[in-house]
């Protein structure tokens, strides 16, 4: 419910739906990397909708593990 309309549909396409973004791009009429771009764009706000929005977060809810600090 906190994604836009758009970002939720486009992601039940490619999820629930099982479309690729080829076939979605073909259907909308629009280019296959600008469907790939906005399904990535709409992935980033629904991990910040779970996780806040710190895109270093993990899914545990640890910060992302630097080089010798495991």
């Amino acid at each position: 419910a906190m994604l836009e309309p758009e970002d939720r549909e486009l992601l039940r396409a490619l999820y629930v739906g099982n479309v690729t973004p080829g076939e979605l791009a073909d259907k909308l009429g629009e280019p296959p990397e600008r469907i790939r771009k906005r399904k990535s764009r709409a992935l980033e706000r629904l991990r910040a909708a779970f996780f806040g929005h710190d895109r270093r977060r993990t899914p545990t809810g640890g910060g992302t593990p630097t080089k010798g600090n495991p």
